[in-house]
């Protein structure tokens, strides 16, 4: 994106949120609490000035008493927070979110601002179990709190909904409190990403004529690896650390500030570490490739928001990608395939705003060989340890191996029958055979190369998606099933797993594994224990995460899908109108996906311990440009690390989006794409189509529409030399709009903006009929002709037949709905009616603004759909300027 094009809309909204943040950093500071894991006497209490968490612990409900209803969170902006203020020989209680105190008449319970009316309470320590409590008696914090009316009241809460408070003489379960100190920590609205665990104020006014040259550092081995202090004071700016890494994080969180206020720092003190050790983003290579360059730029998102570990899936059943000495063929053969899956994006500028577009198909071309030499990736790994991030490399077995087995099929269940590289997603049977001594050498091989390569002391090596059927079937498998003792075929890839453990245990390294190593059916979880590696948790993630640190090992959060709630990144992000099409169900908001919790809740302290972090997860099935890359990864990787950084209770998404806001600034400068639907006054695309009469049309000024099946409500699309098929999203790209190219409705030839015609083949159905599809074909010479007439049975609609039989209409075959492909039935059949839509941004013979096709001679029109404004004339094969200057 270039500022250029950022809207005045944009432009308003970032000047409010940098003029709110000034003021909020030289004004009204923000106010934040956590619990405190110090014990509580009753003289503290009865002192005063003190500032405590109220919390009842009953054998049916477990909840802090607040200002308003009771919570079942402590909330850390103080609706569970309460004031204990001195009274004679007593206490009184504020809340300090509303500045109610407890109080009433007699053992009428009510809230009162006005202090006068507050009840005194005497603290009361229980020494004991209490009946019906669900825990046994806390010695450091277990209270009742009581006045005298009369009668001796308790403090109480409601037993019919526990949502408010009473008094009552007798005590029990529900007078019984824990009574917590809680701390109070000031932050200022300051735009660092992410939010820094602390933020204070150092005197009133700024610090200007500074340089980093003038910065006082020094260490302090009492801080944390990556923690780290920055000191701005009027005399200058000190940075303590005791790792580079720790100095590093501080320099960036000094960066943003310089980005926010300039030579005008404010006086603040920063402490900082942050909550996960583990903060990561993982992308896919293997279904498509990115460049070196590429990668780096995305290492230097990580780098600027504090990432720290760079998950690199480098090979799966579509591609191998790095370079192996000791087995070329893995990249000669390895790192290609026949087709890929695209989809490019393109950009749209309307009423200010900025939207992508773009519909995904196979290209019907050959992708590779594209993989990384191992100088390469040595580059990599150098170029992310300068900005302290850790490369994990993976290379997925046994399963999701076919690119491996494709180059070296001996190592296959099946050698005589090699697999080819796959052209799209899903999950192959061809798996290692963990029964061969010889396979396994085979990885143990590539492995060794990897490790010299990587100096993380981790290399994951996948483990999920692994069907067992090939070993059920294999001479080889079934005797070491036997031999074993095995109760089920998934304890050989359990056993697997073990011996490649040891094997790169003598590199100085363990492993990472997805988290179906422990959660599918069968696998053998004494020997998983024994590898002690890292589970990997994506689906099922939260009781993946569970069993995992229940079995003692690590593990790391990366969500699947929870709701609208999605570590995974690559999935789309909303269902908007001109959307571009891809993974997932267009739910997996930015605000989602920052509002996910990752740690699950009832863990032992021991179990929190060993969740080690989160991480984005970007797979590129469907993804082939950075472009689109970048779009589905941001912001939505910058929400994934604040959540590895910040701790829970000072996460807020407002604030997050107020500070985002003003960082797509740097995103902009430095040309990354992004979504903007989080953004305050984000306008949705308008569908601006109209159903209207069609008309022939020239290639030279062709006329363009939209064909739309009523019966199903879908979109006929064209994916470029591959079947035509139906499609629910539309897309405002050259793959949905067509033109009838002829002098007639007899006899006309239907062409797609992506340059390609429709033409016919013949194909077997499932039950065995031969029928007759469509699909896209280069040149319009070898094209069929097609005629188009009311259809018989609905009013305003239409069928297109061929010319040379019109007793049967292109219809949605095998029902309705989307992913249909085209064939024909009779022109009565509901399915073969259309109607023709026509946008307005795509009318008349500049329609599509990105290609002008003119050629004498149809059949030798070779069109090509480019990025950008350019206006491209290809005639005869060759790229021709508007003024007809040959280009090259």
């Amino acid at each position: 994106m270039n500022p250029e094009n950022n809207s005045v809309m944009k432009k308003l909204l970032l000047l409010i949120t940098v003029c709110t943040s000034v003021l909020n950093i030289s004004g009204q500071p923000t106010t934040l609490f956590t619990i405190s894991d110090e014990s509580i006497t009753r003289n503290e209490l009865l002192a005063g000035g003190l500032k405590v968490a109220l919390y009842v612990n009953s054998t049916t409900a477990q909840f802090y008493l607040s200002d308003g209803n009771n919570s079942s969170t402590f909330q850390s902006d103080g609706g569970t927070v309460f004031e204990v203020v001195k009274s004679g020989s007593g206490i009184k209680l504020k809340n300090v979110r509303s500045g109610e105190f407890f109080g009433g008449t007699g053992s009428t319970f009510a809230r009162t601002s006005t202090e006068s009316d507050a009840k005194v309470f005497t603290p009361e320590k229980i020494t004991a179990k209490v009946s019906n409590t669900a825990a046994d008696a806390d010695e450091t914090r277990s209270y009742w709190l009581t006045f005298t009316s009369g009668s001796k009241y308790y403090l109480n809460t409601n037993t019919s909904g526990y949502k408010t408070v009473r008094y009552a003489t007798g005590n029990g379960n529900w007078s019984t409190l824990y009574i917590y100190k809680v701390k109070q920590k000031t932050t200022y609205n300051t735009n660092i990403i992410p939010a820094p665990a602390s933020v204070s104020i150092n005197g009133e006014g700024t610090l200007s004529g500074w340089n980093k040259d003038g910065i006082d550092f020094s260490t302090d081995a009492s801080l944390g690896a990556e923690a780290y202090v920055l000191d701005i004071t009027a005399d200058g700016i000190k940075v303590q650390y005791s790792t580079d890494r720790g100095k590093y994080y501080a320099m960036l969180s000094l960066d943003q500030l310089d980005e926010q206020f300039g030579d005008a720092l404010p006086l603040l003190r920063i402490e900082d570490e942050p909550r996960f050790q583990y903060r990561g983003f993982m992308l896919d290579v293997s279904r498509h490739f990115f460049t070196v360059e590429e990668v780096k730029k995305m290492l230097d998102v990580m780098s600027r928001y504090k990432m720290n570990v760079f998950h690199w899936h480098l090979t799966d059943d579509q591609g191998w990608r790095a370079e192996i000495k000791q087995y070329p063929k893995l990249t000669t053969i390895g790192a290609q395939r026949s087709d890929s899956y695209e989809t490019p994006i393109t950009k749209v500028i309307e009423n200010g705003w900025t939207y992508w577009t773009g519909v995904g198909g196979m290209t019907g071309k050959p992708y590779g060989p594209y993989f990384y030499t191992q100088e390469e990736m040595r580059d990599i790994v150098a170029y992310a340890a300068e900005r302290h991030i850790d490369i994990l490399p993976e290379i997925d077995m046994p399963g999701h191996f076919v690119a491996a087995l494709a180059a070296y099929p001996e190592y296959s269940c099946n050698p005589s029958n090699p697999p080819a590289v796959w052209t799209s997603g899903g999950i192959s049977s061809n798996v290692l055979n963990v029964a061969d001594d010889n396979a396994v050498q085979f990885t143990k091989n590539i492995l060794a190369e990897l490790c010299e390569i990587f100096p993380y002391p981790y290399i994951h090596i996948g483990g999920d998606e692994c069907p067992v059927t090939q070993w059920q079937n294999n001479a080889q498998c079934q005797a070491l099933y036997s031999a074993e003792g095995f109760s089920n075929y998934r304890q050989l890839q359990t056993r697997f797993i073990k011996q490649i453990s040891d094997f790169v245990a003598t590199k100085g390294k363990k492993l990472f594994c997805w988290n179906e190593s422990v959660t599918a059916s069968g696998a053998d979880l004494d020997i998983m224990k024994g590898t002690g590696a890292t589970i990997m948790c994506w689906n099922p993630c939260e009781s993946g995460v569970r069993k995992a640190v229940g079995m003692g090992l690590p593990a790391i959060v990366t969500e699947y899908n929870r709701g609208n709630q999605s570590y995974y990144i690559n999935r789309r992000q909303c269902t908007d109108y001109g959307e571009p099409t891809g993974a997932g169900d267009g739910d997996d908001s930015v605000e989602g996906c920052y509002s996910l919790i990752p740690l699950p809740s009832g863990l032992t302290d021991a179990q929190e311990a060993l969740v080690r972090g989160v991480q984005g997860t970007f797979w590129t099935e469907h993804v082939g440009s950075p472009e689109y890359l970048e779009y589905l990864a941001m912001p939505r990787l910058i929400c994934i690390a604040e959540a590895g950084w910040t701790k829970q209770e000072l996460k807020d998404w407002s604030s997050f989006r107020a500070r985002l806001l003003e960082h797509t600034k740097w995103l902009d400068t430095n040309d990354y794409v992004y979504s903007n639907h989080w953004m305050p006054g984000y306008t949705p695309r308008k569908d601006s189509k109209t159903t209207v009469t069609p008309e022939t049309s020239t290639v030279e000024h062709p006329k363009w529409y939209k064909i739309k099946f009523t019966n199903g409500n879908v979109f006929l699309q064209a994916n470029g030399k591959a079947n035509l098929a139906t499609v629910r999203n539309e897309a405002l790209d050259n793959c949905q709009f067509f033109a009838l190219i002829g002098d007639s409705f007899n006899n006309f030839k239907i062409y797609c903006a992506d340059g390609t015609y429709m033409n016919t083949k013949s194909a077997t159905s499932t039950k065995g009929d031969v029928t007759t599809l469509l699909y896209s074909s280069s040149y319009g010479s070898t094209s069929k002709s097609f005629r188009l007439a009311s259809h018989p049975n609905k009013s305003s609609e239409y069928v297109i037949t061929l010319t040379s039989d019109n007793s049967k209409g292109i219809n949605t075959w095998g029902g309705t709905g989307a992913g249909r492909n085209i064939g024909f039935y009779g022109t009565s059949d509901a399915n073969c009616a259309l109607i023709f839509q026509s946008d307005s941004k795509y009318d008349g013979p500049t329609a599509i603004t990105d290609i002008v096709i003119i050629d004498d001679k149809v059949n030798n029109i070779n069109g090509k759909f480019l990025r950008g404004n350019s206006v491209v004339i290809y005639k005869n094969g060759r790229k021709y300027n508007t003024t007809g200057q040959r280009l090259r």
